[in-house]
This record gives structure tokens, sequence and C-alpha cells, in this order.
């Protein structure tokens, strides 16, 4: 993710999620620099993520590659 950008991605293997669902997500682990900006329900079994670079980690101004692989998530109907 450049700095000052946002990245959105699709996490698939959100079992039991339904399009439409109102998500919580807590990333484990996000590196400094990046936010979690959204997240929403936007296909059965998938959650949609918004990360946002603020430029602030400890190389700023640089890209970052999120390393992060695990999310606690909880969805409500």
């Amino acid at each position: 993710i450049a700095a000052s950008s946002t990245l959105i991605t699709s996490c698939t293997g959100a079992t039991g999620a339904v399009a439409g669902d109102k998500v919580f997500v807590t990333p484990v682990g996000l590196e400094r620099g990046l936010v979690m900006t959204s997240a929403s329900s936007t296909a059965n079994d998938a959650i949609q993520v918004s990360v946002q670079n603020t430029g602030n980690g400890a190389t700023y101004g640089a890209s970052i590659t999120p390393t992060s692989a695990s999310w606690y998530w909880m969805a409500l109907r």
C-alpha cells in the first residue's frame, strides 16, 4: 500500500457472513502506519475491507506490504 493511499480487498472464507450484514473487523498485528477504515459484507462468505497507509510508519512515506493474515470479525443481521 503506497503512502497516503487506501487498499480495498475482499477476504473470502468468512463463513456465515451474508451480503448486507453489518460487520465489525479487527486486524491482528496490523503494521504501524496502517489504519483499518471500513468493512462490509459484499457477498456470502466474504468481507470487503479497506486499509489506509497513513505514511506514519517506521519508514515514513514508503509503501507497506501488510503481513497480517488474521482478522477477528463479527456479523450482525
